[in-house]
């Protein structure tokens, strides 16, 4: 997955600021000198901090891997809730609740399957099994969550938090 859409509006609302800072600067700096700097070059020197001086190539290149990584995630967001709505078909409304609070705590969930066999290690919490392969680096945590259905197969998500 790319940049958490969290980070990318805080990152956002911070060059916001700073774009006001810099007009309120530069309106302080006209009055207090009488020097006059063109909206043009305020608006050329933000351009080129906001993209770190890369080429509008570069720029174009990046918001079309974004987009095409954009339209990946969201296909595959698609299939995942096919197959979620297939499983509330096959188990009963308390299996079905107790793979969406799994889901849930998961916090960021992707890549739903259906497996013969489970990865991890087995977890049971109140009469609940799953089996989780955890890994961290530093905060960050990411694995695989598997939960038994009643056909024998497994539901099988990645997640990371």
């Amino acid at each position: 997955m790319w940049v958490p859409y969290g980070e990318v509006i805080v990152m956002s609302k911070i060059v916001a600021v700073k774009v006001l800072l810099l007009e309120q600067y530069l309106n302080e700096l006209k009055k207090k000198t009488g020097i006059y700097i063109a909206k043009d070059a305020v608006a050329k020197a933000v351009d080129h901090y906001l993209t770190f001086g890369m080429s509008e190539e570069d720029i174009r290149a990046i918001d079309k891997d974004l987009k095409e990584m954009r339209e990946e995630e969201m296909e595959q967001h698609s299939k995942d809730q096919e197959l979620l709505e297939k499983i509330k078909l096959q188990v009963s409304e308390e299996e079905f609740n107790s793979i969406e609070e799994e889901i849930i705590e998961s916090e960021n969930t992707a890549n739903f399957k259906i497996v013969d066999t489970p990865i991890g290690i087995m977890q049971e919490e109140e009469g609940v099994k799953m089996w989780v392969d955890q890994h961290s680096a530093g905060d960050v945590f990411t694995g695989t969550v598997c939960m038994e259905l009643p056909d024998g197969k497994y539901i099988m998500w990645d997640y990371w938090m």
